[in-house]
């Protein structure tokens, strides 16, 4: 299961899964057939430290950098969100990253509230996956 098959890194998922496609449907489609809960969908990307701009390329240091939670903490203030409080689907490229980027989002407070994250991965059990009261979810 993939929300991009079509990478622009090079990677061939189709291949991961020996070209088998059992069920494909597009986002558009998913919505019409209501599907999906409803969201809201920010891709938080135009951040730069002392001139230069941080994307998933950059080095681990300043993937992670607290300057960088910091950052996705005020835009999460600025767009605001439904319901009682903040939840989040978080992807990570790298899953070193995405860990330490969860253990960060742990030691913070959002809006007089720690935050509680969880970084997953594809060899967790399902029910580690259930997110239960956890804010964000970091998936790569």
């Amino acid at each position: 299961m993939t929300a991009s098959p079509e990478r622009t890194d090079g990677y061939d998922v189709y291949r991961l899964f020996d070209n088998n496609i059992a069920y494909e449907i597009r986002l558009r489609q998913a919505m019409e057939e209501d599907l999906l809960c409803p969201f809201h969908y920010f891709g938080i990307t135009d951040l730069e430290i002392n001139g230069e701009e941080i994307d998933n390329k950059s080095r681990f240091n300043l993937i992670t950098c607290d300057d960088r939670v910091d950052y996705v903490l005020r835009q999460a203030q600025f767009y605001g969100y439904s319901g009682e409080r903040v939840k989040g689907l978080v992807f990570c490229s790298r899953k070193d990253a995405a860990q330490e980027l969860s253990r960060k989002f742990n030691e913070r407070c959002f809006e007089g509230r720690r935050l509680k994250t969880a970084f997953l991965s594809g060899e967790d059990t399902q029910e580690r996956q259930n997110p239960g009261d956890t804010e964000r979810l970091w998936r790569v």
